[in-house]
Parts: structure tokens; sequence; C-alpha cells
């Protein structure tokens, strides 16, 4: 699972102790493996952190996507977003070596 900071501007003055944000968890499943994402919203899974939930937090409104790298042997690393699992790989099917250089989320705050 995968911990956000993020105050949302409905919650401008929380007081829960810890830092306001969600968790995101992937899961393959199916007869594919295919990769999803879910953003977690129970309780229990944010014990042992120091990140809590707001109810107003909504998958609808997130895009999650990572940034990978990987070396197609000329001594540098292609960097490339994803939003899609192994789509890189599809993309780019000479770079090798994949690796997750870090993940975000971008979060639409105005309809």
């Amino acid at each position: 699972k995968h911990l956000f900071y993020f105050k949302h501007p409905t919650v401008p003055d929380c007081t829960i102790p810890g830092n306001c944000g969600f968790i995101v968890r992937g899961s393959s499943s199916g007869p594919n493996n295919f990769w999803q994402d879910e953003l977690c919203t129970e309780s229990k899974d944010y014990e042992g952190t120091d990140v809590h939930f707001h109810d107003s937090v909504s998958a609808r409104d997130m895009f999650y996507y990572t940034v990978v790298s990987g070396s197609a042997g000329r001594g540098a690393r292609d960097r490339v977003p994803e939003r899609a699992a192994n789509s890189s790989r599809r993309w780019f099917p000479d770079v090798n070596n994949w690796i997750t250089e870090r993940m975000f989320v971008q979060y639409r705050l105005t309809k």
C-alpha cells in the first residue's frame, strides 16, 4: 500500500492527530493478472500509519500514475510516465530493467 499526504480543501482545520491523506493499495487479479489500484476507505486500513482519511476524498477525482525508467543499453535511463501497468514494456520493447521511480496522484479539486 502507498501512503499519500493530502489536505483536502473541505477540511481546512483538521484536528485529528497525524497527517491528512489517503492510501492507495494495488493488487493484481483476474485471468490476465491485471493490476488494479484501490482507494482505501476503511479505518482499519490506516491503523499503524501516521495518515488518516476524510470522507471528502474520492477515487473518482483521482488520476494515479507512476514514472518508470529502463535502459536500452546506451548508458542512459529512459523515463516515462505510466498509467497502465506494464504499458511501457509494450511501447518500448528494446528497453529493459524497468523500475518504478515515483508514484503520483493528481486530484481534481474543481468540477
